[in-house]
């Protein structure tokens, strides 16, 4: 998958970098979204990853959900009711957005 990201300034080619996002950023989306049913989301695939969930805490107004990106945990916290598939297990896709990363070196 393709990672764009906004920032303010600009990067050497070829530099490293490290991104953070916050787990209220992360979208989380069942295994088919497409274009037409979620807003933001490009058919080219740029700034959607495929995971699978690895676990869910139900915290009252919202639940944290742990997604396996090819042996990367991200985090995602998403609001009740939750609608996508929350099952450890189920396959999921992440939107994220490219203002959503906060640039920390």
């Amino acid at each position: 998958a393709l990672l764009r990201v906004s920032l303010s300034h600009a990067l050497e080619v070829g530099g490293e970098v490290t991104l953070t996002i916050r787990p209220e950023r992360i979208g989380l989306l069942g295994p088919d979204a497409s274009r037409a049913s979620t807003p933001g989301l490009d058919e080219t695939r740029e700034n959607v990853v495929d995971g699978r969930v690895a676990r869910v805490t139900y915290q009252g107004a919202a639940s944290e959900v742990a997604i396996d990106v090819n042996g990367i945990l991200f985090l995602a916290r998403v609001p009740e009711p939750v609608r996508e598939p929350r099952h450890p297990g189920a396959r999921v896709r992440l939107l994220l957005l490219p203002e959503a990363f906060p640039l920390v070196s």
